[in-house]
């Protein structure tokens, strides 16, 4: 984008430098004329031309090229703007994204504490026999439940991790 906005400039540049300057030509030949295949010093001529055109009515042309290239130009502006924008909202929220991916993970950490808790105390109360092996059973589920809930929340906390490396390496 800033290359098409550097090359636009230049575009504008010379729009008006058509719209305000002559053009000037000059054109330079060499070469032999004769009658016979002798390429020699009498034969041998040199030409050089100098032009110069002014179009000084165009019916608006040279205006039109101008303004049509001042015009680009600002739409290759609102395109950038809009460009960094859109690059910068990205990286919000990827940024969003990611914390809330680390409070996911915290909060399953926290689960995982809490049903380690709540396992060893129904764990104890089976081996004495005052819980039945349902209990046993059922605290056991929601013990390898948040463990595995923990572990996917690590995955995608890492996976948010990459996105907003990725986002940002693309600045």
């Amino acid at each position: 984008m800033e290359g098409g906005l550097r090359a636009n400039e230049q575009l504008v540049g010379l729009q008006k430098g058509n719209a305000l300057w002559p053009k000037v030509n000059v054109v330079g030949d060499v070469g032999y004329q004769g009658f016979q295949y002798k390429f020699d010093q009498p034969q041998q001529f040199y030409l050089v031309q100098f032009g110069l055109s002014w179009d000084l009515f165009k019916g608006g042309e040279k205006k039109t090229r101008l303004q049509q290239a001042r015009i680009d130009q600002s739409v290759l502006e609102n395109k950038m703007q809009q460009l960094k924008k859109q690059i910068e909202l990205q990286v919000i929220q990827s940024h969003y994204e990611l914390e809330t991916a680390r409070q996911a993970y915290a909060a399953s950490q926290s689960g995982v504490r809490s049903t380690e808790r709540s396992f060893q105390i129904i764990r104890s109360k089976y081996s004495e026999g005052q819980a039945i092996l349902l209990e046993y059973l059922d605290a056991q589920n929601k013990l390898t439940t948040a463990r595995l809930t923990q572990s996917i929340n690590h995955y995608e906390l890492l996976r948010k991790e990459a996105a907003l490396h990725k986002t940002l390496s693309n600045l």
